[in-house]
This record gives structure tokens, sequence and C-alpha cells, in this order.
């Protein structure tokens, strides 16, 4: 399964943000594996883009991040995998 998580974190959290992300802290959850990550500071925003075989594992990994900011999490599927099969 894939999925979008947004997480929206406070201006003040911010250094705080920045130093778990620095010690390793979008690694290391187990069942979670990170396809693609992106920054938004002038809106305090991470995007994160998983893949888990067990939607717990992406419950738990967030759960590291929640005393920092308010996690968004939406399952999401290829484009291709959704039309290919409408369109015949």
């Amino acid at each position: 399964m894939l999925f979008l998580s947004v997480f929206t974190f406070d201006a003040e959290n911010r250094d705080a943000v920045i130093k778990r992300c620095t010690l390793g802290g979008k690694i290391g959850y187990e069942g979670v594996q990170v396809l693609m990550e992106q920054v938004d500071l002038s809106k305090q925003r991470v995007f994160r883009v998983t893949e888990v075989a067990n939607s717990k594992a992406i419950w738990k990994a967030n759960r590291a991040w929640s005393d920092l900011g308010k996690i968004e999490n939406v399952l999401v599927m290829e484009t291709e995998g959704v039309w290919r099969p409408l369109i015949g």
C-alpha cells in the first residue's frame, strides 16, 4: 500500500523537526519504506510517500512525530493502476 503523509508543524517546532530528521528520524520504522520526502519550509510541512505492507506500520511510524505536529495520511494508488482498468 502507498500512503501520502502530510506532516504540519508549528514554526516554533522547526528546529526540533530539523534535528530529529538529521538524527535519522525518517528511517528505522519496521515495515515502512520511504519512497519520497519533500519539505515546504514556508508553510512548515513535510510530504512523504511511503510503501507499507501493513497499515499499522504507518501509524506506528507517525506516532513518533505526533509530539511535534499533526499528520494526515492518505491511502493512494498509482494513476495507471486506477485508470487502465477503467478504459479497458
